[in-house]
């Protein structure tokens, strides 16, 4: 992205502040510098930016954006992506000329010229064997850990990791959260079972309902955009439960699947061979794809109707777009398949390609949406998207994590020589199926109207 400007601000308190440079940016966020760029590389934070008669005005929050130029023109384009696969890929928002910096991206302002450009992780020393791959971890774990510690667990391969790197540090306090998800229960019972086994206390949630609303509306009241992570609301309720002195600190395995190449995605372009994709195309018929996947039977099915559509595309980028719901009709289809072939040709490898898209394009506008929303005091350890752990993975040969049939590799790897062990094809995903005043509403059309209540 490159454009003439005659003007760039920063919003402060509705004040606008001049910028001269784009090291002036260095003030207001975390930023990378590299090659004359300034680089976020900051998941947790976004950067904002509204482009207007050759002006540009950035902010940390959307909310201050469209609040100061009146803003209520809402992107069709941007809304049919949105509700058709729940996230919106940056450099979009939902509004028109509304953007965010994406991870990743560096940006630079020079003689009225403002330029923005996709970088990538910088090269590290590969990961030589499965314990190196353990030394490492254990270190950016037993980083956070210094104060009372909750871990979010679900009994599954990522809270277990953490898990058992936690345990080792005995001088420290640990507790964890459970919750008790619909479809779910045999995990629930298995990470209550664990946590009893080593004298852990665990915390059991399985209220969804109480506060709920509340905390969809005050999301969207805060952000103006749209819920794209169906988690929020009930993680904001999770957190701010167990939110007592503030010297808290919570785990969460956010960001292995997508990182570390255990993603359905990666086993579904190990499976695809462009010669049977007209095989695919004559089954794809019999599905139907209106199905809400909150039973992990209805989710089998759901996964396998995605996967036989995504397996009758022509070519492994179309394929991985089909399995996240961008087909070719989609506006955008166009601009993320380049975004692919640019990863690829970067990387010279599918797994990587898609593990960074998924980091930059869809992690960082759905998932992060959950840590943004909650209260400066709580504190949320991320280990598997630490920064020296993706460069590590992306200098690293993707066989070290994924082999056929087989994800994630040196996780499961520590984890079955410990005491309790895990299928390496077994998932357990963060879903709870939840209501709005006793009804069943789509969380994105819900989010959209109440946005555009708000605006009008």
């Amino acid at each position: 992205m490159n454009l003439i400007l005659d003007n760039a601000s920063f919003l402060k308190n509705n004040k606008k502040i001049k910028i001269s440079r784009t090291r002036d940016l260095n003030l207001y966020f975390k930023l990378s510098f590299k090659n004359g760029f300034y680089i976020r590389k900051d998941l947790k934070n976004k950067i904002f930016f509204i482009l207007s008669q050759k002006e540009i005005i950035f902010s940390n929050s959307l909310k201050n954006l469209i609040k100061h130029k009146n803003l209520i023109n809402l992107d069709k384009n941007i809304i049919d992506t949105y509700k058709k696969t729940g996230f919106i890929p940056p450099p979009y928002t939902i509004f028109k000329n509304v953007f965010c910096v994406p991870y990743f991206s560096g940006i630079k302002i020079t003689n009225k010229l403002f330029q923005m450009k996709k970088f990538f992780p910088e090269k590290s020393t590969p990961f030589k064997n499965q314990n190196d791959f353990e030394n490492f971890m254990r270190s950016i774990i037993n980083d956070y850990s210094k104060k009372n510690r909750l871990l979010l667990f679900s009994g599954g391969s990522d809270s277990l990791f953490i898990f058992y790197n936690l345990l080792k540090k005995k001088k420290y306090s640990l507790k964890n959260i459970v919750v008790k998800m619909k479809g779910m229960e045999k995990d629930f019972y298995r990470a209550k079972k664990i946590s009893k086994f080593y004298n852990i206390q665990s915390i059991t949630f399985n209220n969804f309902s109480f506060n709920i609303k509340k905390n969809i509306n005050t999301y969207i009241r805060n952000h103006y955009e749209p819920i794209q992570d169906p988690i929020v609301p009930i993680y904001i309720e999770i957190i701010n439960k167990n939110l007592s002195k503030g010297n808290e600190i919570f785990f969460d395995g956010q960001g292995s699947d997508s990182l570390l190449m255990g993603l359905p995605h990666n086993f579904l372009i190990n499976l695809y061979n462009p010669f049977l994709s007209n095989i695919f195309v004559l089954v794809n018929n019999f599905f139907i794809f209106n199905v809400t996947p909150n039973s992990r039977i209805k989710r089998l099915y759901y996964r396998i109707g995605k996967i036989v559509r995504a397996l009758a595309q022509n070519n492994w980028i179309s394929c991985f777009l089909s399995s996240i719901d961008i087909e070719k009709n989609d506006k955008l289809f166009d601009e993320l398949y380049l975004i692919l072939e640019n990863y690829y040709s970067h990387f010279k490898c599918k797994h990587k390609s898609i593990a960074f898209f998924f980091i930059t394009i869809i992690l960082d506008s759905r998932e992060m949406q959950k840590y943004r929303s909650l209260s400066k005091k709580a504190r949320i350890a991320l280990p598997f998207l630490d920064n020296k752990l993706i460069e590590k993975v992306f200098s690293t040969s993707s066989n070290f994590f994924i082999k056929s049939i087989y994800k994630k590799i040196p996780i499961y790897n520590f984890i079955n020589k410990q005491k309790f062990k895990i299928n390496n094809l077994i998932t357990s995903p963060f879903f709870v199926d939840y209501s709005i005043d006793k009804k069943k509403y789509d969380i994105y059309q819900y989010s959209l109207k109440k946005l555009s209540k708000l605006l009008n």
